[in-house]
């Protein structure tokens, strides 16, 4: 969901300092010596309480200023804003803020400015305002369109634990039987009960035209799981979106990944959002994270960290359609594909994959089967088609093969494939001697194409074992090709 950010339309900012003005008139900062008007400040927007958490700091000076003078504006110890304006006449600036906390008083800190003459203004620390309070619940609202004024669809009610996961089921159900779009914010933790394709709960999202975001209400809130199964299924033209401050955690002990996509659902992931905390097997498995069995995923920030596979996909297993803007895959683990395995559609545009391992063997030293394991940051396998235009594999292991990148065809009518375009793989480590530190290919119909524009693509500072340069490793007819390939760093 594109973030919207609000600003002070012209006509209000000049009625609220014409009220200003009017006050001015008894209260004006008093003059200099000879009669001219003392450097002050003279208004600020936003005052008082209910201010947006993202907007505009607006601030307005007794003088013309000098607007090659970069100024500090500050809100209590946060970092100083950036990207200011003047208005025509260089009295009134504006500057951007964006994603305070709610129900928080913030001191604007000025200072650093000069008028036109050169002379510095006092440092000024005497506007504050506070930002809006709403409460927790449904609505069907996006958040920066919630006031405080309304009152949510269901509310969710912490007077206990138990009631606390009855009212967030409510909130879940009261969306799906009334489909459109809806964002849920949380001010506490919630514990539930895990579902799978049985189910008819809230972990179950499978009611076309239903958009539900999730979001913590001032710091991160986390929904995690009491038994096994998935926090949620997303299907039948359902969308779920991971905003802010909300993480969704899985069990040590689990037979599920977290998320399961399936049947044209959606989910899109953004910065705050974690996926994190689940170690699945058995039958339902398939991933320790994330499954996009049918279905799309979007992430443009946000982790998914800290999960195990038992076989393929430690972060995330990809049949469907997978699309990385930013973020990161870390900490992952799995026999194949430690931070992802890839069966369908991957497009890594930006963040990064890194730190995942890849745990095998886990089939065995059967004859052949020992190619079967690697892929410490990705494994691309049978149909997988990756495709990297931006972002970074890096730091990542495999016990045996593809630090990086594994590839690998089951039979003769695979045909996985890996398109660099732009990016970096380096810093990786196949444990295994020269198994390709970087990127392995396994079988004739395995490729690897490297058409990098400028040479922005990057494999190198690969090893394979550590401290053993080793970049791009080809098995049984793997091919690597493409206008670029034989100047890849390998």
């Amino acid at each position: 969901m594109k973030k919207v950010t609000k600003t002070f339309a012209p006509h209000k900012v000049a009625a609220a300092f014409l009220a200003i003005g009017i006050m001015c008139l008894t209260a004006c900062p008093p003059p200099d010596d000879g009669g001219e008007t003392s450097l002050a400040v003279t208004g600020v927007l936003p005052s008082g309480a209910g201010a947006a958490i993202s907007g505009n700091v607006v601030i307005v000076f007794s003088k013309a200023m000098d607007a090659t003078v970069n100024g500090t504006v500050q809100l209590n110890d946060l970092a100083a804003l950036s990207g200011g304006t003047w208005n025509a006449n260089k009295k009134m600036y504006s500057i951007p803020y964006s994603d305070l906390a709610r129900n928080t008083e913030y001191t604007v800190k000025i200072s650093g400015f000069k008028d036109a003459s050169g002379k510095e203004i006092t440092a000024n620390s005497d506007n504050k305002f506070k930002t809006i309070n709403i409460q927790a619940g449904l609505y069907s609202k996006t958040t920066d369109q919630i006031t405080a004024a309304d009152e949510p669809l269901k509310s969710i009610d912490k007077s206990s634990a138990g009631t606390v996961t009855t009212t967030y089921k409510a909130a879940i159900d009261y969306a799906k039987a009334n489909p459109k779009d809806y964002t849920l914010l949380l001010d506490v933790d919630v514990s539930i009960t895990g579902g799978d394709d049985n189910s008819t709960d809230a972990t179950m999202l499978n009611v076309d035209g239903l958009t539900l975001r999730l979001e913590g209400l001032d710091t991160n809130r986390t929904i995690s799981l009491l038994t096994n199964g998935r926090i949620f299924t997303v299907g039948l033209g359902s969308k779920l979106i991971l905003g802010a401050n909300i993480t969704l955690k899985g069990k040590a002990a689990n037979t599920h990944p977290i998320l399961w996509i399936t049947q044209a659902g959606r989910v899109d992931m953004y910065k705050g959002a974690a996926i994190t905390g689940n170690t699945s097997s058995g039958p339902y498995a398939f991933a320790g994270g994330v499954y996009v069995y049918d279905g799309t995923f979007t992430m443009e920030g946000g982790s998914i960290t800290g999960n195990k596979g038992a076989g393929n996909g430690g972060g995330v297993t990809v049949s469907g359609t997978f699309t990385m803007l930013g973020g990161e895959i870390s900490g992952n683990e799995a026999g194949n594909g430690g931070g992802v395995s890839v069966n369908g559609n991957f497009y890594l545009m930006g963040g990064s994959i890194t730190g995942n391992t890849a745990n095998g063997p886990n089939e065995g030293e059967i004859s052949g089967e020992t190619y079967r394991d690697g892929g410490g940051g990705v494994s691309v396998v049978n149909r997988g088609n990756f495709i990297m235009t931006g972002g970074s594999i890096t730091n990542n292991t495999a016990n045996k093969y593809g630090g990086g990148v594994r590839m690998f065809m089951h039979n003769l009518n695979d045909s996985p494939t890996f398109t660099m375009y732009r990016g970096t793989i380096s810093g990786n480590t196949a444990k295994k001697a020269n198994s390709g530190g970087g990127v392995y290919l396994y079988g004739g119909s395995s490729y690897f194409y490297l058409n990098s524009p400028a040479k922005k693509a990057s494999v190198s500072g690969n090893f394979a074992p550590a401290n053993t340069d080793n970049q791009v490793v080809t098995e049984e007819g793997g091919q690597i090709t493409g206008s670029d390939s034989g100047n890849a760093g390998w």
